[in-house]
């Protein structure tokens, strides 16, 4: 299935358009996932955390580990596999230091609207996700999706 959503958007706008339109599509789908589980467990988090910028984090965690889980091993399997395992080491880095990026502004984020501003911890959960996901975007843009929106599909 995956593949036949690549063809067809292929055949329509082109091979860099429409491979570079199939890759941020499964990296908005993968982010929208993640996202979901990132939330699911930072209300769990509020309900045995006293600060909300330790939930977010939490949460936080969980979105990562369920974001490179599914890209990795569901998405992008076909660049993996070019790409060879020895070779992923360095993208797997790349793509926690973008991790790292979004907890250091999610948690921040939430901390100053929730924790010190007095705003219910799904308001200050809602402004962080903005941000964050804007700030995680850049980092793996510059350091990681900007060979994948390059690299034409192999044949």
């Amino acid at each position: 299935m995956i593949e036949r959503l690549s063809s067809t958007l292929i055949a329509q706008l082109g091979p860099e358009r429409g491979y570079a339109a199939f890759r941020m599509g499964c990296y908005l789908a993968v982010s929208a996932a993640a996202l979901v589980a990132d939330v699911t467990i930072y209300r769990f988090a509020l309900m045995v955390l006293p600060v909300a910028a330790a939930a977010a984090a939490v949460g936080f965690v969980f979105g990562v580990v369920a974001h490179y889980a599914v890209s990795s091993r569901v998405l992008f399997t076909d660049i993996l596999k070019a790409r060879g395992g020895a070779a992923e080491a360095p993208v797997l880095g790349q793509f926690f230091l973008a991790g790292f990026t979004g907890l250091i502004v999610t948690t921040s984020v939430v901390w100053v609207v929730a924790d010190l501003g007095g705003y219910h911890p799904m308001v200050a959960k809602a402004c962080a996700v903005a941000v964050s996901f804007a700030s995680v975007f850049a980092v793996l843009r510059a350091l990681v999706l900007g060979n994948f929106l390059q690299r034409q599909p192999s044949a």
